[in-house]
């Protein structure tokens, strides 16, 4: 609609093309800061459990290092931070548990501040990216919706669709979630790699 108004004046958001006049490009722009504020702690919670865990759990960079195992026994010689989350003399529960990936998480004895200051920098470091492509927003929100739009709109659902339901689906629906992981695939290449040549040549 916006490329329908305004053809090739279309700015890359489109309330720049709004009369400046009018009070109404100053309220969308509130709003759309209010948004980020909102929603930008959601988005980054994911990935700051992930470079948490990479960083700070048991044996990494900057986290404690593993306790030591009795040679003897196979028991750590060592108290952690863990408390177990069921009775351990429910067999049934326990048989359940031993079969699920088990999530890591931090220690404790992991400082808050450094977790903070690690935040802070993370948060720094895309302020500073925000800022040092401002002028090329419409490209790299293309690469983004790209990598991760493809992945969360088309791939990642049909393939957990298949995992869980497979061998109860009928085969059309089966080649509908192929058809559309291909489609996926095929169109987050082609989006990458046009964003990719679109910011370099810019």
């Amino acid at each position: 609609m916006g490329y329908m108004k305004y053809g090739d004046e279309t700015q890359q958001i489109i309330i720049w093309n709004l009369p400046s006049h009018s009070i109404i490009p100053y309220i969308l722009d509130s709003v759309i800061c209010l948004g980020v504020m909102l929603t930008l702690p959601l988005m980054n919670y994911p990935v700051i459990e992930i470079l948490e865990d990479l960083l700070f759990a048991q044996g990494r960079i900057l986290g404690p290092p593993k306790p030591e195992t009795d040679p003897s026994s196979g028991q750590s010689t060592v108290q952690t931070d863990y408390q177990p989350l069921v009775d351990e003399d429910d067999d049934e529960i326990i048989a359940i548990l031993k079969r699920l990936p088990v999530a890591n998480s931090i220690p404790d004895s992991v400082s808050a501040w450094k977790r903070n200051l690690f935040r802070a920098i993370l948060v720094c470091a895309e302020s500073g990216i925000a800022i040092a492509f401002k002028n090329e927003y419409a490209y790299f929100s293309a690469f983004v919706g790209a990598v991760g739009g493809t992945l969360l709109a088309y791939i990642i659902p049909c393939v957990i669709h298949l995992k869980l339901h497979g061998r109860r689906l009928w085969l059309p629906v089966i080649i509908k979630d192929i058809i559309l992981i291909m489609f996926g695939i095929v169109g987050g290449v082609a989006s990458v790699f046009a964003s990719a040549v679109a910011i370099f040549d810019g």
